[in-house]
């Protein structure tokens, strides 16, 4: 079983393949010295050379250095591996966070999702079509969520406010 993964690191994406991308993280966290901001991955059975040679040629004009580094969006780099792998694969699939000790389990997954509703409340905010992408993209590279980034300049007005 191969995965097509995506590493964000805020200014650059990492997209490759593994067997075991939760290992694969560790390891280009280690070489590059910066922790991955999200990880995503994609299970594509035996077709991940194919898979990721397409991804890599439709992210081309985002090449950065090597051949897996990519100045795109997490967002664009995610759903080029979703799209390109549901093409080939004929089927549809559902990508998988990565946390720092692998896999979410189902178990995990709800019980964050339990914790999240008790600890905090939850805001949704509406933007134009098209500007999703730059807030994330603008987010990511100071180092921070969406969600962080927000809070942090709602806290900042409110201060001055004060």
């Amino acid at each position: 079983m191969s995965y097509i993964y995506i590493f964000d690191f805020g200014d650059m994406v990492k997209v490759g393949q593994s067997i075991k991308p939760a290992n694969r993280r560790k390891e280009i966290e280690k070489e590059n010295g910066i922790a991955a901001i999200r990880t995503f991955a994609v299970n594509v059975d035996d077709n991940a050379d194919k898979i990721e040679r397409i991804v890599h040629e439709e992210l081309h004009g985002y090449l950065l250095q090597g051949k897996e580094y990519f100045r795109c969006s997490f967002a664009i780099a995610r759903d080029t591996v979703v799209n390109v792998a549901e093409k080939v694969l004929g089927r549809k699939v559902v990508g998988i966070k990565i946390g720092k000790s692998g896999f979410y389990s189902d178990a995990q997954k709800e019980a964050t999702a339990r914790y999240n509703k008790k600890a905090y409340d939850r805001i949704e905010i509406k933007v134009k079509k098209g500007r999703k992408n730059l807030i994330f993209e603008y987010a990511a590279k100071r180092g921070k969520s969406v969600n962080q980034f927000i809070v942090e300049l709602i806290d900042e007005a409110m201060k001055e406010d004060t």
